[in-house]
């Protein structure tokens, strides 16, 4: 196909699509035109309500559990670009989990089950780990503080 043709076709669909385009504005975005000579008038729309994030069911008790850590692929210093939650960027050497029950940016209490260390740690992130057996997700600093391996038996104070 010839490139002027390609081009020529191009340019009638923009001018079609403009004339289109300006025949379906509605009426109150378009004025008389009074002194000043402008030909249209632009009414900001309303902003919208922010949204409410999802309500978390808040729960204060001691759970027990499985708890694993956050990796990608295993690779422990792979995270720094990923966002949380609670829009803070994942830092490995702080000491952050992921936990379903309690509000973003509050603080739990962790114990390991197997040797009693225990550490209070930031909230910043929510998880669907628990369809995995498993009731937080730890930092690397996080897990540890607490001694754990990949997984370990930990309760959880809220």
């Amino acid at each position: 196909m010839n490139k002027y043709l390609v081009l020529g076709f191009m340019y009638l669909m923009l001018i079609f699509g403009l004339y289109f385009y300006q025949s379906i504005q509605p009426q109150e975005f378009l004025s008389p035109c009074p002194e000043s000579g402008c030909d249209v008038v632009v009414t900001p729309s309303p902003t919208p309500e922010p949204t409410k994030s999802p309500e978390v069911e808040v729960i204060s008790a001691n759970l027990t559990g499985l708890a694993s850590y956050y990796s990608i692929d295993g690779c422990i210093g792979c995270n720094e670009n990923r966002t949380m939650a609670n829009g803070e960027r994942l830092d490995d050497s702080k000491l952050t989990v992921a936990f379903n029950r309690a509000p973003l940016n509050s603080f739990i209490k962790i114990t390991n089950v197997k040797t009693g260390a225990q550490v209070t740690a930031k909230v910043t992130d929510r998880g669907g780990f628990e369809r995995h057996g498993k009731i937080v997700d730890l930092s690397v600093a996080t897990k540890n503080a607490l001694g754990c391996g990949d997984v370990c038996q930990v309760e959880i104070q809220i």
